[in-house]
């Protein structure tokens, strides 16, 4: 953990401060009330607690230790690895799902939407795939 990490804290609580006074004052307006105060509180929770995070890092020598031996080891890599990969086949799968579902329906706007979004993953993968096969 480094001074990146640090302002990438800095930045979401910044971003959080900033979405939060922009719906509270009504500036944007979100067609579900309360989307834009609920994600600006959550990225400034999330830069406040990554700030707690960091400062227990450089300042606790056991945390620090933890924290080594996580990003570290393999075993760690491997399932981590493997949980995204799960979850990305599910994603893609239910994603599909839904997408028949909204064209059965008629609801063209959420069909086109979910399409276009299965099809961006699907695309990443090919393009990873391709890059990865090469690489190794």
């Amino acid at each position: 953990m480094g001074k990146r990490s640090l302002r990438f804290s800095i930045l979401l609580m910044v971003v959080g401060i900033v979405i939060t006074i922009l719906s509270a004052t009504n500036i944007i307006v979100p067609k579900v009330e309360g989307f834009y105060l609920g994600l600006g509180i959550g990225f400034f929770i999330t830069g406040v607690a990554l700030i707690i995070k960091y400062i227990l890092y450089k300042t606790n020598e056991e945390f620090r230790k933890s924290i080594d031996e996580d990003i570290f080891d393999e075993r760690v890599h491997f399932i981590e690895e493997k949980s995204w990969k799960a979850a990305a086949k599910i994603s893609v799968l239910v994603g599909f799902a839904f997408e028949v579902l909204m064209g059965i329906l008629g609801n063209m706007e959420v069909f086109k939407g979910i399409a276009l979004v299965v099809s961006l993953l699907l695309t990443l993968y090919s393009i990873f795939y391709l890059y990865y096969n090469k690489k190794f």
